[in-house]
């Protein structure tokens, strides 16, 4: 991808939902589709090289997309359970992942 920033602290928060995105991807394949898919989605995210490219960025595509898997995945279990703490979740990683990217 060729981007790469000035110093290595503006990269920490990319880098680090970089690498919860891996788990995060596992976590929510496996329970939507099973284990296979699961680790198959992980494999696909670790292996990705935009998504590694974008990790050691400094931008904020990669917590966006992190926050926005947990904002989906919480909406779908609030509509699966109905609970409150699913749904302030839910609300949660939607304003987390409308504030990375639009303040």
């Amino acid at each position: 991808c060729g981007i790469k920033p000035v110093g290595f602290i503006p990269m920490i928060p990319s880098l680090i939902a970089g690498i919860a995105t891996i788990p995060s991807m596992w976590y929510v394949g496996r329970r939507w589709f099973g284990p296979v898919a699961g680790v198959v989605a992980a494999w696909l995210v670790a292996a990705s090289d935009f998504h590694s490219s974008y990790s050691r960025a400094a931008l904020t595509d990669v917590p966006v997309c992190l926050f926005m898997l947990w904002a989906v995945y919480f909406i779908w279990s609030a509509l699966q359970t109905g609970t409150r703490r699913d749904i302030l979740l839910a609300g949660l990683f939607t304003s987390l992942a409308w504030w990375t990217k639009y303040n």
